[in-house]
């Protein structure tokens, strides 16, 4: 059972329909800086206005980001680290103690499982030890759950509703997971999975109309919502491209409830 402080917090992040908009900035560290992510502060200047209901971050950058005139998003502050200069790049490890999370002023904690990596056995005891701690500090919970196949795009569905059904069953509070495909694919995963199920925006996409369309596909087929990163940072005008995301995830999806036990 979730304690109160984890049901409050889970508040945080989401806007008046109970959705998610989170924006992935958590790309420093494993891919370097990105064009759109050179200058973090500017990005977050930019998207002030826009509908994002949380920033996920690594805890090297929070300082970074605060500033007096740009008011931070709720704190989605990464736990796991691992870069594509080493192999394989599926394998994280943790470099952030949720305590540490806190005194950043966490609203949330992720942590990463790549499944079928050679680590995967350690990352999911990393992982559980997360949502002890997190447990004893009323913390939620958010567990990115990437199958093989992920980071191409190409994880078959059925390995993706295993992923957020195993995410669930460690006591994640919100699963994230990479789109598995059509809207009866998401549901699928929906049915199976316990907690909320977040859908990742996934590589960069060379249509921002197919990224839109995913993501409504994704929303109608239950989910919770979205995580966006270079789809989003990337764009040539992020802040208009955020409102239309904030507009598919306030119009396609059911009014999602986080249950109370």
């Amino acid at each position: 059972m979730s304690s109160p402080g984890t049901q409050l917090r889970l508040r945080r992040p989401r806007n008046s329909q109970g959705r998610f908009l989170l924006l992935a900035l958590d790309h420093g560290l494993p891919a370097g800086p990105l064009p759109g992510l050179e200058d973090p502060r500017l990005l977050l200047r930019a998207l002030q206005d826009a509908p994002l209901t949380g920033v996920v971050v690594n805890p090297g950058l929070v300082p970074h980001l605060v500033s007096r005139d740009t008011p931070l998003p709720p704190l989605v502050v990464h736990v796991s680290a691992g870069t594509l200069l080493g192999r394989p790049p599926s394998s994280k490890v943790l470099a952030c103690s949720v305590e540490r999370a806190l005194a950043l002023g966490a609203d949330a904690v992720s942590v990463q499982i790549g499944f079928g990596d050679p680590e995967e056995g350690r990352m999911l005891g990393d992982a559980g030890h997360v949502v002890d701690e997190a447990s004893r500090y009323g913390l939620p919970v958010l567990v990115m759950a990437y199958p093989p196949g992920s980071v191409t795009g190409t994880a078959a569905p059925d390995d993706v509703r295993h992923a957020a059904r195993a995410a669930a069953e460690l006591g994640a509070d919100l699963v994230q997971v990479p789109h598995p495909g059509a809207a009866e694919d998401v549901r699928a995963v929906v049915r199976g999975c316990p907690a909320p199920v977040l859908v990742a925006g996934g590589p960069r996409s060379a249509s921002p109309e197919a990224l839109l369309d995913a993501a409504a596909a994704a929303l109608a087929g239950g989910a919770a919502g979205l995580v966006v990163g270079r789809n989003l940072f990337q764009h040539p005008d992020p802040a208009s491209f955020a409102r239309r995301l904030g507009e598919v995830v306030s119009s396609q999806a059911p009014r999602i409830e986080i249950a109370s036990a």
